[in-house]
């Protein structure tokens, strides 16, 4: 149930003097109950979902959950399976579960799934939530790493294998699902084309139900899979992200989508106008914004949470990241400017508002579905 700091690819190393030594963290569900309304974890394949999950587990002590039935993940993430008030949290794909499946039952708190029309999730019936955690990360790595993952899910299912030769798929299968790497010898250009362009697609969609759920009121927090790799201020993001789930208090991590600005706009004029109404009043007490909630949970745990959650079985250690000449990596993946430009065409509009930019700062032209120059002249 927990990974100590000490735990590294090779841990017969010395543990590093400023290496921080965390305490044994004991996780379990809310109580049945509880009255707890658990936001969807609602992201996009490859994301870094689940390591989001065993942050907040070890951040918090109580299991975050799923729609999904992943068995790999259970000797991590006990909570795996768990759809109800129980959860601290509870993942999801917009993939999967789009906002057409989010409906709200007079007289109730929140919303629910609809099972009727997605009877996979029935066992998701009892969930009420009232709250999107929209984890973001440069869709050219989350398609990356959620190609490496189906990949090792197929071959380790034994579903229409796509890799020729028997020893390839033993190395896939000797992996972990969410962490191990591709072999060179088995990368195969022209699936992984075929596999980008359709989740190309599916990423630039994502936005779309985005938009169309955060028109419902469901409270929002957005936050960007490379805020947590940043030691500067992956802190602060935690700590963010665990009071918004503890108390639902509204948060942003990037700046809000087209569809809230408006209405934060007329928020601000709104508060501009009574300002003003109260220095014509003669009153002098000045209208200040709400200063941000400060996060209750203590800094070291905070911390410690990076440090527990840091296992090579969810998250890939330096041995296993891209630059092995083992391993296919991403600059391999992406070596054709020709699916760079292609995969931008289709979301880079989004993709760009998000402030992510083409693979290996390939020049693509103008995004959504238009040809650059370059490509229309061939």
């Amino acid at each position: 149930d927990v990974c100590r700091s000490s735990c590294r690819a090779k841990p017969s190393r010395a543990k590093p003097s400023h290496v921080m030594t965390c305490p044994r963290v004991h996780r379990q569900f809310r109580q049945p109950g509880s009255g707890a309304l658990p936001p969807l974890l609602w992201t996009f394949p490859g994301s870094g979902n689940t390591w989001l999950r065993l942050l907040l587990d070890f951040a918090t002590g109580t299991y975050t959950g799923s729609v999904y039935s992943d068995v790999s993940l259970l000797p991590l993430l006990p909570g795996e399976g768990t759809c109800d008030s129980r959860a601290l949290a509870v993942k999801a794909h917009p993939t999967n579960v789009d906002f057409h499946d989010f409906v709200r039952t007079p007289g109730e708190p929140g919303f629910r799934l609809n099972v009727t029309r997605k009877p996979a999730y029935l066992k998701c019936a009892p969930l009420r939530f009232d709250a999107l955690v929209m984890l973001t990360r440069d869709p050219y790595a989350s398609i990356w790493a959620e190609y490496k993952r189906a990949l090792a899910y197929a071959e380790g299912v034994g579903r229409a294998p796509v890799v020729a030769t028997s020893s390839c798929r033993a190395a896939l299968r000797s992996q972990h699902l969410h962490s191990g790497g591709l072999p060179a010898a088995c990368f195969n250009a022209t699936h992984f084309s075929t596999f980008a362009l359709h989740q190309a697609r599916a990423w630039r969609h994502m936005w779309y139900h985005y938009r169309k759920a955060a028109a419902l009121g469901l409270r929002v927090h957005r936050l960007a899979y490379e805020n947590l790799l940043e030691p500067r201020g992956r802190l602060g993001a935690l700590a963010r992200l665990v009071e918004f789930v503890l108390r639902g208090e509204r948060s942003e991590e990037q700046p809000p989508p087209d569809s809230q600005r408006h209405e934060q706009r007329q928020q601000r004029q709104q508060q501009q106008q009574q300002r003003g109404g109260q220095h014509g009043q003669g009153q002098q007490r000045r209208s200040e914004p709400p200063l941000a909630p400060k996060t209750s949970t203590p800094p070291g745990r905070i911390a410690c949470a990076f440090s527990l959650a840091d296992d090579p079985r969810v998250h890939r250690g330096r041995h296993q990241r891209d630059g092995s000449p083992q391993l296919a990596s991403a600059a391999s993946a992406y070596a054709s400017s020709g699916l760079v430009c292609d995969m931008w065409h289709l979301f880079g509009a989004k993709a760009k508002a998000a402030g992510y930019r083409p693979f290996g700062k390939e020049r693509c032209g103008v995004a959504h579905g238009k040809r650059s120059k370059r490509n229309n002249a061939g």
